[in-house]
């Protein structure tokens, strides 16, 4: 009997010891997953604060307005087409890239309204002079919170959603419960998903780091949910997101979709130095003859603020 219960005992403490040390292992990886993603939110998801800089700047009349979102609000500028272009002058979206605020895009505005294109560009929390921290749990809230703000504000308009860069990991994953949908969408220099932007880093620490924990942000995945119009815009001469993860996005989306493929444009130069042979296809994709949207959802609760008090370098 005691030869025989000695085995036992043995094969019991390996099994303690081994639960003991999957426990461990477990617990390590979670504590490690935290602060990889803590790092991504921190590094990634936080910019600002804003600058100077606003469509008034360039000659642009703006509002200064603020979008509700779960408990926060999130700063935006909207830049409104003039009336002597007519009722049918579309309306954009425009979700912006890392490291950017609000203040990045003025000129990017006031050349949309020089093509009689009406925008709102917004700081998603930890961004610009929204709130902070940064959090992955917030994207989704901010991209339909924008959204709706925007299709408030421009009811009955042709509504159209670019989003840049990192932006496209907020607009993509959010489009299928944009309400009402909008005419088209718009992917320009984004990356195909975390871990493919990672392995472009020459960091093999940030590549294994990134790579060891979840695709958080895959690009690729969600765009092949989305059923809008959808045009893809890639640079031959974009050193920072190269063009091989737009056309991965392309590949994954359904129809309908477009790829259009620019020459000697750098990653930013789309709101650095907007020019006509950047924002030719967007304006022909925008300004197709589709059918404006005619009604919006129910106006949500008004927030407690919407809009600041308007300064001398603001038009209500």
């Amino acid at each position: 009997m005691p030869a025989t219960a000695r085995p036992s005992r043995k094969l019991r403490w390996l099994v303690i010891l081994l639960a003991t040390l999957l426990v461990l292992i477990f617990y390590a990886w979670e504590v490690f997953a935290h602060k990889v993603l803590a790092a991504v939110e921190t590094q990634t998801l936080t910019s600002g604060p804003n600058g100077p800089q606003n469509p008034f700047t360039y000659g642009t009349p703006f509002k200064h307005v603020f979008i509700p979102s779960a408990h926060r609000r999130l700063d935006a500028n909207l830049v409104q087409a003039l009336a002597t272009c007519g009722p049918d002058a579309p309306a954009l979206l425009l979700f912006h890239g890392a490291g950017e605020t609000i203040s990045d895009w003025a000129l990017a505005q006031h050349f949309l309204a020089t093509h009689c294109v009406s925008s709102l560009v917004f700081d998603p929390t930890g961004s610009g002079n929204s709130p902070r921290p940064a959090t992955i749990d917030a994207i989704d809230d901010d991209a339909l919170a924008a959204y709706t703000f925007f299709s408030h504000r421009f009811a009955g308009k042709r509504l159209y959603v670019l989003a840049h860069s990192l932006g496209n990991a907020f607009m993509l994953p959010a489009a299928t419960k944009f309400s009402p949908a909008p005419l088209g969408l718009i992917e320009a220099n984004g990356f195909a998903s975390l871990h493919s932007i990672a392995g472009e880093s020459k960091s093999w620490t940030y590549r294994t780091l990134i790579n060891t924990t979840p695709d958080w942000l895959d690009n690729v995945k969600a765009v092949a949910q989305i059923h809008t119009p959808i045009l893809v815009i890639v640079s031959d001469a974009d050193t920072r997101i190269p063009m091989h993860n737009g056309q991965s996005i392309f590949a994954s989306a359904p129809e309908p979709k477009t790829l259009i493929t620019l020459h000697g444009f750098q990653h930013n130069d789309l709101y650095k130095t907007p020019t006509d042979a950047w924002w030719s296809t967007t304006l022909t994709f925008i300004n197709a003859p589709n059918q404006p949207q005619t009604s919006a959802p129910p106006e949500p609760t008004p927030a407690p603020t919407s809009e600041s008090t308007p300064t001398p370098t603001e038009t209500p």
